[in-house]
């Protein structure tokens, strides 16, 4: 992995800045953010016929008919590829074969190849760094990622992945259920607690 696309903890951010995650590139100026929101909807220009789109909290990562991923928004953690508080539409490098998915947690971003590999990026941690969460699934690594890294065992047979908040869950082709990330709540479903920083089989209950 490129040391240039890590961060360690970068400074925390003031509560009341929003960051704009319309994708109309007029907020991005690096001085100030867009506090009122949009009450109806806005279209986003500019950009190539979309495939599907996923949404994280501040930041929107969207799959071309073409098969590029296009991302905007709020990227302190790197979630839109790069390290920025307000980031304009840029499409997202370094990710090895053909995109078949997207999807995107609170600070943190991903795709789903043909292949089966799933690749993320953005936070590993709480988003200020001070909890490991094991949001991307690389262990215990406090690094906040740019380009995408591999969640260890996610490098094929996966079918479907989604992400919430910090946690996310994987269905592979022979049916097993993989979980990692925030735990705080018991919302991985591994009987305890404990965040995962690697991804885990759990079993499920037999279905009638």
């Amino acid at each position: 992995w490129d040391k240039a696309s890590r961060r360690v903890m970068p400074p925390l951010y003031p509560k009341a800045a929003y960051r704009s995650s319309l994708g109309t590139d007029t907020t991005c100026d690096g001085s100030r953010y867009d506090k009122e929101g949009q009450a109806l909807p806005l279209r986003v220009e500019n950009l190539p016929p979309v495939k599907m789109l996923a949404a994280g909290a501040r930041h929107i990562l969207v799959l071309t008919r073409d098969g590029e991923v296009i991302g905007w928004g709020h990227s302190k953690q790197g979630q839109v590829g790069v390290f920025a508080e307000c980031q304009k539409k840029r499409k997202i490098e370094g990710i090895p074969g053909k995109v078949s998915r997207v999807f995107a947690g609170f600070h943190h971003s991903g795709v789903l190849t043909d292949e089966g590999a799933v690749w993320v990026w953005g936070n590993n941690t709480r988003w200020d760094g001070s909890v490991l969460m094991g949001v991307l699934g690389i262990g215990p690594n406090r690094n906040f990622w740019s380009t995408p890294v591999p969640p260890l065992s996610m490098d094929g047979g996966v079918v479907y992945v989604s992400s919430s908040s910090d946690s996310n869950v994987a269905i592979k082709s022979d049916g097993t259920v993989w979980v990692w990330g925030r735990n705080d709540t018991g919302q991985l479903g591994t009987g305890n607690r404990e965040h995962q920083l690697v991804p885990v089989q759990i079993k499920l209950p037999d279905m009638p």
